[in-house]
């Protein structure tokens, strides 16, 4: 019997990076059409290939619903290319996202918002649904195979940088399969980016015909045959490979496949037979393979990979606290309609727009979206796709996010030591210079001293700002030398830059300017004001900055009394301790959810400190210091143009010059501080805890309190917060119907009748429940 080499035809897409999604953008007379232009061209052709059996896998439903919009003649013949095997749906969501940057529900509204153009194109039973991708996200979150797995997943077909092995295991203990680590693939690949017609520049012309754009093959017949007779001749040989990819980054399907592989099948007749396939088909075929390591490799500890990109966690920083601030606004929105609905007794459908609000706010979560890997343009399209989805949120009632405090003004002189709520708070103009709890302090702050050599330099004050070098791109951080010991003496304490101290009653304000000269930084200005939290047990910051810089990198430093090499991070459904690695990525840039928390031991058994930020996901631990970054100015522009393709340079926003705020607060403490406090405090300085009608017990978070998608019921959804076995319980009104479901609020158990839910949850269980009746 002949070795079947099966040949999947797939596109990387990127609805958005370099160019626009869905508009031409234009600069210097050079019109740049749209993605989904270009991926219009890509499905004309693979359309066009039908009848040879070229088979196509793509799940991005926003992609697909956007093909569709301007093709509409296109919906029944790709449905009968479901039906034929010849088109598969995988799941994606509506974007592969970056599955960090968003909130917790933000990352299950990828996936609710891609459930109707399912529906309609291939049905929710469709097995290529039941294969996910998560093809180049830049980082994962720690509990995803959950996630996947509770969506119906079987394996993964795609990760990316950070990779597993043939078996990735979540903060949880699910386990899920990494289908091209178990089944070996080659891929035949072309990285393309159509550059505009240089007779039109873009414009549209007859010799283009009205595209805008130079449609490039990069593999002729001869390509694609030399590369397929190589990889039959190491198969011959004894390679164990499976499949083939056959696609690229915005490549057209290659017309010459077909023919080339009935050529190659009459040639190696009897011994291999390429035949075009799916990754169902794949996975169909070496199922046991693929699925084995579940049960042959033992169990391990959860894995993380992250980061891969630490420095897109930071770039245009206001894309990512818009997108984060937003999904929260939504949550709170959807709790008022069920709220409304409840106490009517009368579940309806979602409120209209909510759905649209949804699809835009996954849409900023795309991987390449929320890197700031895009030029001015895209980013202007995505801030205006926030702005409708803020604007629905407006209409629904949405609370605002918690206000900022304005910044005192009455000026003051000299050192002060107050006591802000149940803090004792040493200042002056350099800083905070000391923070006690309960007598102790957790911070001591220590003198930024290279080997040991005394320069002259203060101690680092409390949350004080720091200039640091950062060269590169909006993918990574910097590069060494700047690692290691010789780091801090690159790292510029703005401290000494205050020009004014201003109090008014608990509220403290430093008025910065930097102008020491340094000629890449051309404009650095900051207010931070401090007062303590409603409870007195921490201090709220708000930093205003207004910034002009190239290759420079804005944090505020935390120093902690403590050497050990773990801290503990708020991760998506969850939390992972994390080591301080210095030959990792960004030297220890981790993604937060919410909250970065290091226990101080040597202060006290129960004592440590947490830093709390709204929408800043990226926080470094060193021993003895925690960083929050705040702002990036990368200059490098590989990430954000391909200039060898063609030129455009509309990304100086990559440098996010203007203004901006930044709201954080930081938790010393010496009484027991749980995770599930932590948390709790975390969603609501970032305004994500949903209000719900009825009380809720245990080691709990709810993330959504909603109207279910049908209109027949309410979601309920909670995440179990100390890392350990967890009672959930609550009391209704009455008895009612309660369904456990799947994150798409698909059932999963019988119903259960009762006005009284208890239960044991796992660690870091995700449940989500339907209550109907």
């Amino acid at each position: 019997m002949p070795k079947t080499i099966y040949i999947v035809g797939h596109d990387h897409f990127d609805p958005l990076w370099v160019r626009c999604f869905r508009r031409t953008a234009v600069y210097s007379g050079t019109h740049l059409r749209p993605y989904a232009e270009g991926e219009a061209l890509v499905f004309d052709t693979w359309r066009r290939l039908l009848e040879k059996g070229y088979t196509w896998s793509e799940g991005q439903a926003a992609v697909w619903r956007e093909y569709i919009a301007r093709r509409p003649e296109a919906l029944p013949e790709l449905k009968n290319a479901v039906s034929d095997g010849l088109l598969e749906i995988v799941l994606c969501g509506e974007i592969v996202p970056d599955s960090n940057m968003s909130t917790s529900e933000g990352l299950v509204r990828n996936y609710l918002a891609a459930l109707p153009l399912y529906e309609e194109i291939c049905g929710m039973d469709h097995a290529g649904l039941r294969i996910a991708s998560l093809e180049d996200g830049f980082g994962y979150c720690p509990n995803y195979p959950q996630l996947l797995v509770d969506m119906g997943c079987e394996t993964l077909a795609h990760i990316s940088y950070c990779r597993p092995g043939k078996v990735w295991t979540g903060i949880d203990g699910t386990r899920i399969t990494v289908m091209e680590k178990s089944c070996p693939r080659e891929h035949v690949w072309s990285f393309l980016k159509y550059p505009p017609c240089p007779e039109c520049r873009g414009a549209g012309c007859e010799t283009c015909d009205g595209t805008g754009m130079r449609i490039l093959t990069i593999l002729s017949y001869d390509d694609i045959r030399a590369q397929l007779t190589r990889i039959i001749e190491d198969v011959l040989g004894g390679s164990d490979l499976a499949w083939i990819l056959a696609g690229g980054e915005e490549a057209a399907p290659y017309e010459d496949l077909p023919d080339v592989m009935t050529e190659l099948n009459e040639e190696y007749a009897g011994k291999i037979e390429l035949r075009f396939g799916t990754y169902r088909d794949v996975y169909e075929a070496h199922r046991s393979t693929i699925q084995g390591p579940l049960e042959s490799e033992p169990e391990a500890e959860p894995d993380d990979f992250n980061p891969a990109q630490p420095g897109c966690y930071v770039t245009r920083i206001k894309l990512k606290q818009r997108t984060r601030a937003i999904g929260s606004r939504l949550v709170q929105a959807e709790a008022n309609l069920a709220n409304h609905q409840w106490e009517a007794g009368t579940p309806e459908l979602p409120a209209e727009g909510l759905a649209e609000a949804w699809r835009n706010v996954c849409f900023a979560q795309f991987h390449d979206a929320i890197t700031g890997t895009h030029i001015d343009s895209a980013y202007d399209e995505l801030m205006d796709m926030l702005d409708e989805a803020e604007a629905t949120a407006d209409t629904l009632g949405a609370p605002p996010l918690p206000e900022s405090p304005g910044p005192a003004t009455t000026r003051i002189d000299g050192r002060h030591t107050v006591r802000f709520g149940k803090l004792e708070c040493t200042f002056d103009l350099r800083g905070l210079r000391n923070v006690g709890c309960d007598g102790q302090d957790v911070f001591q702050p220590f003198a930024n001293r290279p080997f040991n050599i005394d320069i002259g330099r203060e101690p680092w004050c409390i949350g004080e700002l720091c200039l640091e070098p950062d060269f590169g791109d909006a993918w990574n951080t910097y590069p060494p030398p700047f690692h290691g010991p010789m780091e801090n003496l690159h790292m510029l304490a703005l401290g000494e830059y205050h020009c004014e101290l201003c109090r008014d009653g608990d509220r403290v304000t430093w008025h910065g300017r930097y102008d020491g000269g340094h000629p890449q930084a051309s404009r650095l200005e900051w207010t931070t004001t401090v007062q303590p939290s409603d409870d007195g047990e921490r201090l709220d910051f708000h930093t205003e900055v207004d910034w002009d810089t190239s290759n420079r990198r804005l944090r505020a430093m935390l120093p902690v009394a403590d050497d050990d090499e773990y801290a503990t991070w708020e991760v998506l459904f969850g939390f992972i301790d994390r080591r301080y690695e210095p030959g990792k990525p960004g030297h220890g840039d981790y993604p937060a959810l919410n909250w970065v928390h290091k226990s101080t031991p040597t202060v006290g058994k129960d004592a440590g400190v947490a830093l709390i930020a709204r929408g800043l996901p990226c926080v470094r631990w060193l021993p003895r210091r925690m960083d929050l970054s705040l702002l990036r100015s990368p200059e490098y522009d590989g990430c954000g143009m391909v200039p060898q393709v063609f030129e455009f340079w509309d990304i100086d926003g990559m440098r996010d010059t203007g203004r901006h705020s930044f709201d954080y607060s930081i938790w010393p403490h010496t009484r027991k501080v749980s995770t599930t406090e932590l948390t709790h405090v975390g969603y609501a300085f970032n305004g994500s805890t949903p209000s719900v009608p009825f009380e809720i017990n245990g080691n709990v978070q709810v993330t959504a309190w909603k109207p279910a998608q049908d209109g027949k019921g309410w979601i309920l959804r909670v995440q179990e917060t100390e890392g350990t076995d967890s009672r959930f319980a609550f009391n209704l009104p009455h008895p009612m119907q309660i369904t456990t479901c799947n994150v798409l609020e698909q059932a999963k158990d019988d119903p259960t009748i009762t006005d009284a839910w208890e239960e044991t949850l796992p660690k870091f269980k995700i449940r989500t429940l339907r209550l109907e009746g």
